[in-house]
């Protein structure tokens, strides 16, 4: 199964209950919304060839980091991410969503 990712990266989680624990972030591609004080813009680009979510496990075993937090744009917009979830769920400690809460 595939998923359009603008970008991964590993970083200290600055925000929430888990603020400066070490996180896995995995940035998908795609937003419906236009906030004006958007610091992502960059991720309303769809025009992104989707990869293989294997790929990105592999990112994150090689990372040893066991929290994951997947952010956008807005993931949401993409179907396979529920897909996603469940297979990161599967194999990780922590797995957050960062959504701006439009999609149900």
């Amino acid at each position: 199964m595939k998923i359009k990712i603008v970008e991964t990266f590993t970083s200290i989680q600055g925000e929430s209950s888990y603020a400066g624990f070490p996180f896995f972030f995995i940035r998908l591609a795609g937003c419906n919304l236009r906030c004006s004080y958007c610091d992502t813009k960059y991720a309303y680009n769809t025009d992104i060839k989707p990869i293989d979510m294997e790929i990105i496990i592999n990112k994150i075993e090689k990372s040893q980091i066991k929290n994951i937090l997947i952010t956008g744009g807005e993931p949401l917009l993409q179907e396979n991410v529920y897909y996603l979830m469940d297979l990161l769920v599967e194999k990780f400690e922590t797995v957050l969503l960062e959504t701006n809460g439009s999609i149900s």
